[in-house]
């Protein structure tokens, strides 16, 4: 596997076509005018919902799958599926469901439908401790109590059943490699055991740690084909149950970290090595942080390897005790054997340390920091806690400060129930504008004289007479910078569910299904936005 993997990085990766996905109702002569009409009329939740069906169908059916890489199947994997090669410097494909009219209105804002952000961590609990049928009935169920709100169940409805269904035909595709292979090949048995696990989860609860890894990996593809670009939370709280369970019944820790090994890699298929072979698909409005107004340029060659895969492990359990209780586990100790065996560049590893972190966790930590993959990135629990208790005037319980993870980049916020965007604040433009009355020095010349002009016009410099007074000064720029940005956050949100709503992430944010709400309408139960 590492073989094909350092193999297929030196390769030109292959992308789906703009034509191969299309849109959803518009210039598609497979559909009658009537129905172009009756998908064109359906509120715009709903249409999400039915490209995210489309867009997951597509990338399993058989002759795109050959030509485009979307679900690529190898003999000898333990985990299966394939992710989208959509970086986040590289921009992506989703099939488009708009009107022309909406389409321009949402440009105006800079948004389209490759407007979601990713950067927010997913319940991947929920997904193996009930499985997306139950997220279902609890939809259905709800439905019928607010009638007013059945734009948004159905549109979650339409996407949790689009991923059971997806997971069933990457089924077919493993029974189809496992066909191929010589009939006394022993790599048949694990294939078959694979093809059956996918017709069960994520539809069904997990029942063992393989099970576990595969729902989570199906639904993390899913995510990210469908432009939702996001992490994967506290891995190690979420298979722990599952790995103690299974390690009763026999499997042995020799077993669990070839799982963890294999998972590992599929989380870093994707690498571009030859800048010749970056694809730009980028428009002005993806990606578009919550907040900001303006094209969302970002650095491209930077973020060409960059898909936001984070995984957080270790710092304290999510409980109300007066004192913290270490969450380090077998799991944890996976994590960090595979980030120190396999220094790839995602998926991203944080792990969380505290007074009281046990010493073998830090030298594994140590040693895989040596292996080159510059990973674990290490996050105080001791002094982040604290923070996110303080951070604003809603105080949240202890249990929910304490479980905290990383957006893909490093930011933190409480998993699986937190809608979180950020705003630039260039570090160096307040000593600028101190040192220049309000302006910025890069643009300073024959047309703007001392330059840009973006602050208060305070005193010159040279009346300046003390370092207290200079630190007040650029203590008022800075304020100035990180008040535009909430107010341009407030002034635009809310702008996304109309042209970017997001069912599908929604359905693993809590508070989104209880209130009936988009993440993207304020339905996730805490948002955290900070300059």
């Amino acid at each position: 596997m590492l073989e094909r993997t350092f193999q297929r990085w030196q390769q030109k990766p292959l992308w789906l076509r703009e034509e191969q996905v299309g849109h959803l109702f518009r210039n598609r002569p497979d559909l009658e005018p009537a129905e172009q009409a009756r998908l064109a009329a359906l509120p715009v939740a709903v249409r999400k919902a039915l490209a995210v069906q489309r867009m997951l169908q597509l990338v399993t059916e058989p002759a795109i799958a050959r030509l485009a890489g979307t679900c690529e199947i190898d003999a000898d994997e333990l985990i299966v599926g394939s992710l989208p090669p959509f970086s986040v410097g590289q921009g992506k494909e989703f099939v488009r469901y708009l009107t022309e009219a909406e389409e321009y209105q949402g440009m105006l804002d800079f948004l389209n439908e490759l407007s979601p952000m990713g950067h927010i961590v997913p319940d991947h609990g929920r997904v193996v401790n009930r499985g997306l049928r139950a997220i279902i009935g609890e939809c259905e169920q709800l439905r019928t109590e607010a009638p007013e709100k059945t734009a948004f169940y159905d549109s979650v409805i339409i996407c949790l059943q689009a991923v059971i269904d997806y997971a069933r035909r990457m089924a077919d595709h493993v029974r189809t490699k496992c066909e191929q292979l010589d009939a006394t090949d022993p790599r048949r048995a694990h294939l078959t055991a694979i093809a059956e696990r996918l017709h069960r989860v994520p539809a069904e609860p997990s029942r063992s740690f393989a099970d576990a890894l595969q729902a989570i990996y199906v639904v993390h593809c899913a995510l990210h084909w469908t432009v939702e670009v996001v992490p994967l939370g506290r891995l190690d709280q979420i298979l722990q149950p599952f790995y103690a369970a299974d390690q009763a019944q026999g499997l042995g820790p020799e077993q669990a970290q070839e799982l963890m090994d294999c998972f590992w890699l599929k989380l870093d298929e994707r690498v571009i090595l030859n800048y010749r072979h970056a694809e730009n698909r980028y428009t002005p409005a993806d990606g578009v942080l919550t907040g900001f107004f303006g094209s969302s340029n970002f650095d491209q060659g930077g973020l060409l390897n960059q898909w936001m895969q984070q995984v957080t492990i270790g710092g304290v359990l999510p409980n109300d005790n007066p004192a913290p209780d270490d969450a380090c586990n077998e799991v944890t100790r996976f994590c960090l054997h595979s980030a120190r065996r396999l220094p790839l560049n995602s998926p991203t590893l944080d792990l969380r340390v505290h007074a009281d972190t046990p010493e073998d966790i830090l030298e594994l930590a140590a040693r895989a920091l040596l292996s080159g993959g510059a990973h674990p990135v290490l996050l105080n629990d001791d002094r982040i806690i604290t923070g996110l208790m303080n951070a604003g005037q809603h105080v949240p319980p202890l249990r929910t400060a304490r479980n905290y993870a990383c957006d893909g980049c490093y930011e933190t916020m409480f998993a699986g129930e937190t809608e979180f965007s950020f705003g630039f604040v260039p570090a160096n433009a307040p000593l600028e504008f101190t040192l220049n009355r309000g302006a910025g020095l890069g643009a300073a010349g024959p047309m703007n004289l001392r330059g840009d002009k973006n602050s208060w016009r305070s005193k010159p410099a040279a009346e300046i007479e003390s370092w207290e007074e200079f630190l007040a000064i650029m203590r008022e720029h800075t304020l100035l910078s990180c008040h535009r940005y909430l107010n341009t956050l407030l002034a635009t949100y809310g702008a996304k569910e109309a042209i970017a709503p997001s069912p599908l992430l929604s359905a693993l944010i809590d508070g989104c299904i209880q209130r009936g709400q988009d993440l993207v309408a304020g339905g996730a139960n805490y948002r955290i936005f900070s300059p």
